[in-house]
């Protein structure tokens, strides 16, 4: 019998470049910010997943408001560790010094689709970005990506 586990699959993220903001996002080139938004945010997500719960939830950490959703099959079978390695990735890669909402779709290979809209501090609240017309789609959330 063949007992080898196989990889774990990232989690594919894809990026919607939305509202343009008068306030921009600032401090998220620090690795420890970005660390603990992605913890905070992923905790939430996996929680949610956990409980098979696609409702709207949202939230502010460190400078971020965030707005979060599920569609499709609420549950992903994603682990924390990749759900937070994806968001940072995200976080570091596309956010810092942007004056507008950002979205992410985040999808593990089933039918679990998650939304994450983001604002910086002081701007209005984030708002549902939709499930369309993302783009700029890439794979996140390995061990490297934390």
């Amino acid at each position: 019998t063949n007992h080898t586990l196989s990889k774990r699959t990232q989690i594919r993220d894809c990026i919607l470049y939305s509202t343009s903001l008068s306030q921009c996002y600032a401090g998220l080139s620090d690795s420890n910010s970005v660390k603990f938004i992605g913890d905070t945010i992923g905790g939430w997500v996996k929680s949610r997943s956990d409980s098979n719960d696609c409702s709207v939830f949202s939230g502010s950490v460190d400078g971020v408001q965030w707005r979060y959703y599920a569609s499709g099959d609420c549950s992903t079978t994603a682990d924390l560790t990749t759900i937070r390695g994806a968001i940072d990735s995200f976080l570091s890669n596309n956010v810092n010094g942007r004056c507008q909402q950002m979205c992410l779709q985040m999808n593990h290979g089933g039918t679990w689709n998650g939304y994450l809209s983001i604002t910086p501090a002081g701007a209005p609240a984030p708002t549902d970005c939709g499930q369309i017309n993302y783009g700029s789609c890439a794979s996140y959330g390995g061990k490297n990506d934390l």
